[in-house]
């Protein structure tokens, strides 16, 4: 096809995959959910597997015998919580998309209880995480968040 492209001398076009997680609070506040979520806030299948570190001494793995569906929870630590901690999603990689880490603040989390996360993969060109952006539980733009 992209051969077809260059020999009628058409652009290819380049395209953008987004995809969302949703990090929150219970009500208890005594632990974390993720789930996949679509444009909507539905949610969304869109995950092989989540693998959450940081939170406790050993890294706790989606879906598990225990949990098999979303939303995921993983039960915070007595005493001290973490500053930080990492999710890692591994995709059904339909579209090759690779695996992603998004470091998650501890404190942004408590106060705002939910956090949506925006994931931006450039398809057509560099086959890499573009941008991760933050929304709040209110859906406001907080910020870029970090990835790797």
């Amino acid at each position: 096809m992209i051969k077809l492209f260059q020999k009628l001398d058409y652009q290819i076009p380049s395209w953008q995959i987004k995809k969302r997680i949703e990090v929150s609070m219970t009500n208890d506040m005594k632990s974390v959910e993720f789930k996949g979520v679509d444009s909507n806030g539905s949610p969304y299948e869109l995950f092989k597997q989540i693998n959450v570190i940081g939170l406790s001494d050993a890294p706790k793995k989606f879906p598990s015998d225990l949990q098999k569906k979303q939303p995921f929870k993983k039960k915070l630590p007595d005493g001290d919580r973490p500053e930080f901690f990492d999710v890692r999603l591994s995709f059904f990689e339909h579209y090759g998309e690779p695996d992603l880490t998004i470091k998650i603040e501890m404190n942004q989390l408590l106060i705002d209880t939910k956090q949506e996360y925006l994931m931006v993969f450039d398809a057509a060109n560099t086959g890499k995480w573009e941008i991760v952006l933050m929304y709040d539980g209110q859906k406001n733009l907080v910020g870029p968040a970090e990835f790797k």
